[in-house]
């Protein structure tokens, strides 16, 4: 789990760094130093997979922003603290109240869970946010290429088309003359 946990925060940042940024090879040295910070925060403990995903897209804006690994991951470290101190200082609501009392052993109760249920919805529907506002733009460009496509394929028929008349009328312009000679 700890691996896909590396490589799913990893593949997510990285992704979406490529969908901001043309031009960069998948292969860039971002990617491997975004690699190692993920490696790094994880061996100090934190496995959750969402705080993960957070620092890695964090890392690769701060490197950009820094151009330093160092200074980078001091950056991201110092935003990731802020992150936890929020959600320790957070107060417990009546609803996460009354889930902590009731501690039942059935399925039904367990997948009730209102906070368990709408947080995965809530990553699901914010990443396919990202993902479609990101695509947009791609799939604009696509169309149009498509359409310069189209119309080169047009005025390729129509050259064809010409250069066929062309030719079957001077054919037909030399076979009269050798007919009338």
């Amino acid at each position: 789990m700890t691996s896909q946990t590396i490589e799913g925060a990893c593949a997510f940042a990285w992704r979406n760094y490529l969908l901001l940024h043309n031009g960069i090879s998948e292969n860039d040295a971002r990617r491997s130093a975004l690699y190692r910070y993920v490696v790094n925060l994880r061996d100090t403990g934190e496995d959750d997979f969402d705080l993960l995903q957070i620092a890695a897209v964090a890392y690769l804006k701060k490197l950009d922003e820094l151009h330093d690994d160092r200074s980078a991951r001091l950056a991201v470290d110092q935003i990731l603290a802020e992150r936890l101190e929020s959600r320790i200082a957070q107060p417990v609501t009546s609803l996460q109240a009354s889930n902590t009392k009731r501690r039942t052993s059935s399925m039904a109760d367990k997948s009730a869970n209102s906070e368990f249920a709408r947080e995965p919805q809530r990553r699901i529907a914010a990443a396919t946010a990202i993902g479609m506002n990101a695509l947009n733009p791609i799939m604009r460009f696509q169309v149009s290429m498509l359409r310069m496509w189209a119309d080169s394929i047009e005025r390729f028929a129509g050259n064809y088309k010409k250069g066929l008349e062309e030719t079957a009328t001077a054919v037909e312009e030399q076979s009269d003359k050798e007919r009338a000679a």
